[in-house]
């Protein structure tokens, strides 16, 4: 998948922005540039560390840019596949220290909810609504968050990201909430059950760099200008990389 859209922003503050996102099955580059987003889509599971670099080659000829002209690289920092989120901070680390410029580090999770705004899935999300995106972590677990849609565009994380069994991501909800997710859509039963004022959405599922450079802009023009390529580091979450007894949920 690829193309372009429009992003206005009536701040005068304009980096050009280089993302990626590899927490999950899909492996996604963009580039911000000029109120423009240019990038690359793809489902293709352990195959991220052989496309990842050629789609930023493609997406940056298709912008017409060179990394040099970057002014800050941002990635999906997690939580996610290990291997993914590995990929990305090593990835994310190697461009921004050879051009020698920042990084910024945007929640996977949040980037999927981010998503939720520019899909046409026929849900009107309230200043009020609660979002919550979920993955699917495997071992019977889920990583989620819960945001909310903050005055400037950006969902706005409401706790921590974290780990759960799905049947302890309960709320006591006083307004529309709605979830999202491969997480989501695994245990939409026990969700719901646990949550019967909950909407799962069933096509925004997997988050895109696309809104990993969307968040960053907005974080970079509330003065955030990012941090050092080494300290471009993944967010686990699951300290247990390895499980004696048990698959690596990789």
């Amino acid at each position: 998948m690829m193309g372009a859209m429009n992003l206005h922003n009536p701040k005068t503050s304009t980096p050009t922005i280089l993302a990626i996102e590899t927490a999950t099955d899909a492996c996604s580059v963009a580039i911000y540039k000029n109120q423009v987003i240019t990038s690359r889509f793809v489902v293709q599971p352990q195959a991220h560390a052989k496309l990842l670099l050629s789609m930023v080659d493609e997406v940056c000829k298709e912008a017409g840019i060179t990394l040099r002209e970057m002014d800050l690289f941002a990635y999906g920092m997690g939580p996610g596949s290990f291997t993914g989120l590995r990929i990305a901070a090593s990835a994310i680390q190697g461009l921004a220290f050879a051009m020698q410029k920042p990084v910024l580090g945007i929640s996977s999770l949040q980037a999927l909810a981010q998503q939720l705004l520019a899909t046409d899935s026929g849900v009107k999300i309230e200043a009020q609504s609660t979002i919550l995106p979920i993955f699917d972590a495997r071992m019977q677990e889920v990583y989620w968050g819960q945001y909310v849609l903050s005055q400037q565009g950006a969902m706005q994380m409401q706790q921590a990201d974290s780990l759960a069994a799905p049947v302890a991501v309960a709320l006591d909800l006083k307004s529309d909430c709605i979830a999202l997710g491969t997480g989501a859509i695994a245990y939409t039963d026990i969700l719901q059950a646990q949550n019967p004022k909950l909407q799962i959405i069933t096509d925004v599922v997997y988050p895109r760099a696309a809104e990993v450079a969307q968040l960053a802009l907005i974080r970079y023009q509330n003065g955030d200008l990012g941090v050092p390529a080494s300290q471009a580091m993944p967010v686990y979450i699951r300290d247990n990389v390895a499980q004696v007894g048990k698959k690596n949920p990789d």
